[in-house]
């Protein structure tokens, strides 16, 4: 359906026929709440407001699924991510993944002293996995503290050492450590892992956004987006 489809559907229903006002108005409310967010987007709005507050649902979890909705339709991604996580860490403060992706948004942020602490929480509920310890390493590197990245990259290729992103987050540290982090050689390291990985074209954006006349970074990208497909993205 449409999203003016689910509106007159909604508002076809005639709720209070058959329930008392209280009851009639609580699932209307529902009913809106969980609507397509692209239209009467202050009507859904104002519809969730009542359930959080007038019916104290502000932690259900279709509220909250609502909400999430609501900010990944309008593209706030790491607000969307939040919700989320906050939730899945609320409901189980024993899910590792949760905070793992808690983790990533305060990293896509640079907010590495939060980033590492929900990273650290994530690698006491999954000792055996490398990708903590790995993760931490990385916000200790993008921080400059290299002896503190050395010790977790280390650590994590204990684990795991054959992962590609192991091998190279070792090698940006080596770089790291006899270069002093010029600007320059990072950009190399991250064009070579972005040709390593030609369908993740996330890793050579950031290339871009670190120096937007790389235009070795800008070539790569657009042969991706046309082995792809999407023409549009090329110009």
């Amino acid at each position: 359906m449409t999203s003016k489809e689910e509106w007159d559907f909604v508002h076809s229903l005639k709720f209070d026929e058959r329930l008392e006002y209280e009851e009639a108005y609580f699932i209307k409310m529902n009913y809106i709440s969980m609507l397509k967010k692209y239209e009467h987007v202050t009507e859904i709005q104002e519809a969730r407001s009542e359930l959080e507050n007038k019916f104290r649902l502000s932690n259900n979890a279709d509220i909250l699924l609502s909400h999430a909705d609501e900010l990944y339709t309008q593209c706030r991604f790491k607000e969307c991510l939040e919700v989320t996580t906050n939730k899945a860490s609320t409901m189980n403060s024993n899910c590792g993944p949760a905070w793992v992706g808690f983790g990533h948004t305060f990293a896509i942020e640079s907010e590495y002293d939060q980033a590492i602490t929900a990273y650290s929480t994530a690698a006491k509920l999954y000792p055996g996995s490398h990708l903590p310890t790995l993760f931490i390493g990385m916000q200790h590197l993008q921080a400059k503290n290299l002896l503190s990245a050395k010790e977790y990259l280390l650590t994590s290729s204990q684990i795991y050492e054959s992962d590609p992103l192991v091998l190279n987050e070792l090698v940006a540290l080596k770089v790291a450590e006899e270069t002093k982090c010029r600007p320059q050689v990072w950009e190399t390291i991250w064009i070579n892992l972005g040709h390593a990985f030609r369908q993740l074209g996330w890793i050579l954006q950031k290339v871009i956004f670190m120096s937007p006349p790389n235009a070795d970074a800008l070539t790569a990208l657009g042969y991706i987006y046309h082995v792809k497909e999407e023409f549009e993205e090329l110009s």
